[in-house]
């Protein structure tokens, strides 16, 4: 800081005028930041980080699995949750997140829609080659029929890859749902592989809607489906044994 090297040049010209040389001495000793900086490191976590890595790792190898994390709003779990993120990377896997909102918790897979169209994005930032790959593998899983015009009305960003697609009306939604499920089934497919795993952190599970709790709960129940990893977080002070999310669970 500007006080700092001040503190050492007065000291410098002090020692000067005094002995006519100037001593070595430490550097930096005033050198205070008028910031309060909190360190990013998590303490007392180092169990249940191992069982955030344990678990990945074993996802990895092609597991299929499901984490929750629950506690009391402010006691650290979405940091808990992002320490695994670096471990992710450096296996080539893909960490995404949304968030359910308490103001719109009757809007259908509002939290998947974020996660999915930041993914969608984050793929958009490879060369052409690697989107032009990605077209193709995201067409043959979903054509261009109901499945992609479905997918496409949940994750909107899918449109910058495979195109506009037509709005799909159906009157039966107990229907629209069971399709929707296939459709997902086959979309999430084309992001997972052996070399690749992918992790789907959903935060404020407890203003989940019954469409993404079913979702997860069908996806979870496909042996076909490998190196997926669902984080859910939840507010245990606010769910009792009757809640959608712990039937769910």
């Amino acid at each position: 800081s500007c006080e700092g090297i001040l503190y050492d040049l007065t000291y410098c010209l002090s020692m000067l005028k005094q002995t006519g040389t100037i001593p070595e001495f430490e550097l930096g000793q005033h050198d205070f930041t008028s910031k309060l900086i909190l360190s990013q490191h998590l303490y007392g976590r180092e169990c249940e980080a191992n069982i955030l890595f344990n678990t990945f790792e074993r996802v990895s190898y092609g597991r299929s699995e499901a984490l929750m994390v629950a506690g009391q709003p402010g006691v650290g779990k979405s940091m808990l949750i992002q320490e695994i993120q670096k471990t992710i990377t450096l296996r080539n896997g893909c960490f995404i997140s949304g968030k359910f909102d308490q103001l719109n918790k009757n809007v259908a897979y509002s939290a998947l829609t974020q996660a999915f169209d930041a993914l969608i994005k984050q793929c958009l930032t490879e060369d052409e080659a690697h989107i032009t790959q990605l077209k193709d593998r995201l067409l043959a899983a979903l054509g261009k029929g109901i499945y992609a015009q479905l997918i496409s009305q949940v994750v909107p960003a899918l449109a910058l890859i495979i195109g506009e697609q037509l709005p799909v009306q159906i009157a039966d939604l107990n229907q629209a749902k069971t399709v929707f499920n296939l459709a997902f089934l086959e979309f999430i497919q084309v992001f997972v592989d052996a070399a690749h795993s992918l992790v789907i952190f959903l935060d404020d599970l407890q203003w989940a809607d019954n469409a993404s709790l079913e979702l997860m709960t069908y996806l979870m129940q496909q042996p076909k489906v490998s190196h997926l990893l669902w984080i859910g977080a939840y507010r245990d002070t606010e769910v009792t044994a009757l809640h959608p999310i712990m039937q769910a669970i």
